[in-house]
């Protein structure tokens, strides 16, 4: 008997210590202060790995003369870890002074008519459990008393095992009676755990971004993330339409007074964290920086401590990121994006339509190509189109009826002139055929097209052609026959492109789309043949991802598409989503995977986007 126990609460232990080093970052925690009734010399780096000093002063007797009034109670609504945990409590406290303590949920009867003696573990629906976890930091765990109650709490759920191993091991006997003798707090290894701002508390903060800015959203939980990794402190993180306190970190252009003050003297290319008045301000106006500032942030924090520098006010910087790029010339974005069709199966466009309208107008590109946009994207009551809003404006072929064009362009109107444009089948690739119930005018598809378009600069009068294109796959196909496929398809893409440049000379082309291939595959393989360039090859900051995820999940309670795969399945070698040039030179800056958070709840593909100059390096 006397093995037992430690090999049941050994096999617990193991089970958590997995979400420990993912979550905890592989690091145990370490005693820190005095704990109240504990004598800090006897504490080991990881409270359970040694047995505790027993502190007789503050211990509590749990059995006395083979009796005990106390219960164990978890939660009613907690897993099977919790529940394992209390039976190993159990275990031990019938090991050491042979009696069983009843182990019952918080909603139970016993539960209800305990008279107060009680070991809770872990989160139950006691006020106790509440407030003893709300004390505790990131990585945190204690064992506290407050009346009658021994609280075993963790601020994180894979912190309770050790808050369970440190009771176990502050148990002793003495005179036939068995004492809980350990209560107090373990603190986890801070780097920096005495930020403040301004003199006050980091506790007292919280990070507030602008309700309508994922790109902020996704910074601010990185700032989240990086304060707790750092200090150990959680700050609540929410959108500005909250109500305004006075002890506030602001990420983005806020509809805060500081945030206003502070970006109307930001440069485009500078990142900067002020204090301004008593908030902190993080901000940056290109949207490509804001990686840039959590770095530098970052690196910041991680000197702080052993600058001997805790507070915000003395961690301010404003710098300007060098962009390495030809003075003078137009910069041209561009993004691709696979939104994943509606028909046969697909998620439907709910929800989606409107993260990708947000996705889209965050970065706010001058030419948009999409790929399956199928014809219930059009007939949304508020289409994609309709939530983009000004300025932009699809590329309308007269040659293609719109719920027959599953590839079109969208171009920004204040920067684009539409000079022409037009739609073409591939002529090899496959037509599927729709269920009756499809709302298009054809029951067949026609997604594997390609749609162009020719532009004039109107700040430069530059000339730019788009193409986008969709490239032939089936599941049904062999290697040879998806190969001579797309071979196909690619030669027919080059004679079009080649037509364009011949008729407007003087040209850029940019081809985007879903190239269902490798980089190493045909179709690029043909286009580099002739003439063309992947922008990958010359971007001096690139996303080496391929971009292509599992599909969004509809969580049926809430009805929205909120739950997707964010594991890539390889690096550019793996590709699908491309982005081609050909014609005059260009300067490519920035070849980006957009991996916002909800950018993967919009398809199965993130959206590509593309910086350039036109003219410059070739």
């Amino acid at each position: 008997m006397m093995r037992r126990v430690p090999i049941f609460f050994l096999a617990v232990l193991l089970l958590f210590s997995a979400v420990s080093c993912v979550a905890g970052q592989g690091k145990e925690p370490i005693a820190s202060g005095n704990p109240a009734g504990s004598d800090p010399a006897s504490q080991s780096a990881s409270a359970g790995t040694e047995p505790l000093v027993p502190d007789l002063s503050s211990a509590v007797a749990l059995v006395e003369n083979g009796k005990s009034n106390y219960i164990i109670v978890r939660s009613a609504t907690g897993g099977s870890a919790e529940k394992e945990l209390a039976e190993a409590v159990r275990a031990a406290v019938l090991e050491r002074a042979g009696v069983r303590l009843p182990c019952v949920t918080d909603d139970s009867p016993a539960a209800q008519n305990s008279k107060g003696f009680e070991i809770l573990v872990g989160v139950t629906n006691r006020a106790e459990s509440a407030s003893a976890r709300r004390v505790l930091r990131y990585r945190d765990y204690s064992v506290t008393v407050a009346g009658n109650k021994i609280i075993l709490a963790g601020e994180e759920q894979y912190m309770l095992p050790s808050a369970a191993d440190a009771f176990l091991n502050g148990l002793f006997a003495k005179d036939g009676a068995l004492y809980a003798a350990f209560f107090g707090t373990v603190a986890g290894n801070y780097p920096n755990g005495l930020v403040e701002i301004g003199g006050r508390s980091l506790s007292d903060y919280r990070i507030v971004y602008p309700a309508s800015d994922l790109l902020a959203s996704d910074t601010a939980e990185q700032v989240r993330l990086l304060l707790r990794s750092q200090t150990g402190y959680e700050l609540a993180c929410v959108a500005d339409g909250e109500a305004e306190t006075a002890c506030e970190i602001l990420v983005g252009n806020t509809n805060r007074t500081e945030s206003g003050t502070v970006f109307s003297n930001l440069g485009e290319n500078e990142i900067t964290m002020q204090l301004c008045g008593a908030k902190p301000v993080l901000a940056w106006v290109d949207p490509l920086l804001a990686d840039s500032l959590i770095r530098q942030f970052s690196g910041i924090l991680l000197a702080s401590d052993k600058n001997n520098c805790h507070d915000f006010s003395e961690m301010v910087f404003r710098t300007e990121i060098p962009q390495s790029l030809p003075e003078g010339l137009t910069r041209i974005g561009i993004i691709s994006f696979n939104v994943l069709g509606c028909g046969s199966g697909k998620p439907s466009c709910y929800n989606r339509d409107d993260l990708a309208a947000a996705v889209i107008r965050t970065y706010m590109p001058d030419i948009v190509g999409l790929q399956e946009f199928d014809a219930r994207w059009r007939l949304e009551e508020t289409n994609l189109f309709a939530l983009l809003g000004e300025p932009y404006a699809e590329a309308v072929c007269a040659e293609a009826l719109p719920d027959r064009n599953w590839n079109p362009i969208l171009y920004r109107t204040d920067r684009l002139e539409l000079l022409a444009c037009g739609n073409q089948l591939f002529s090899q690739g496959r037509e599927w055929q729709m269920a009756q119930s499809y709302p298009s005018d054809s029951k067949w598809t026609h997604h594997r097209t390609i749609t162009w378009a020719v532009f004039r600069v109107r700040e430069s009068g530059e000339t730019v052609i788009a193409l986008n294109m969709h490239i032939h796959i089936d599941a049904g196909d062999t290697a040879e026959q998806k190969n001579a496929i797309q071979a196909s398809e690619a030669a027919e893409l080059i004679a079009q492109a080649q037509e364009l440049q011949n008729a407007y000379p003087n040209a850029t082309v940019f081809v985007t789309g879903d190239y269902n291939s490798y980089v190493s595959g045909p179709v690029i393989s043909a286009m580099l043949e002739n003439g063309f360039s992947d922008t990958y090859d010359a971007a001096k900051v690139k996303t080496d991802v391929c971009g292509f995820h599992s599909e969004p999940i509809l969580n049926s309670e809430t009805n929205l598409y909120d739950q997707a795969g964010r594991a890539f399945s390889g690096d550019y070698r793996f590709a699908i989503d491309h982005c081609l040039t050909a014609g005059n030179p260009v300067t490519v800056s920035h070849y980006l995977t957009i991996t916002l958070r909800d950018a993967f709840l919009i398809s199965d593909h993130n959206p590509l986007y593309v910086r350039v100059c036109l003219g410059g390096e070739s």
